[in-house]
């Protein structure tokens, strides 16, 4: 579960790093990197992902190298995904 508290702490703060380097170098416009269809959505994942992966790691006695890897797969699967969309214009469907 220490892995999984670790990796979730890594992970809001390379988010924070993102956005705020984003809101930094294009105050007027950030273009696709705001909070509401693409923050939102990966601080989600990213808490959903590491509570299941620490506790049934926790549960089932895995090891806990897993941990990070299921995490950062899935969040950057989940960022390709949603930047993708938001690129193609398919956000809300």
């Amino acid at each position: 579960m220490t892995a999984a508290i670790g990796m979730f702490a890594g992970l809001l703060a390379v988010l924070t790093l993102v956005f705020g380097a984003m809101h930094l170098t294009r105050p007027q416009g950030p273009g696709l990197f705001t909070w509401r269809p693409y923050g939102k959505r990966l601080l989600t994942v990213m808490g959903v992902i590491c509570t299941v992966m620490g506790l049934s790691t926790v549960r089932t006695g895995l090891p806990w190298l897993l941990v990070p890897t299921v995490c950062g797969t899935a969040v950057a699967g989940t960022a390709w995904f949603v930047h993708r969309d938001l690129r193609l214009g398919r956000v809300g469907r």
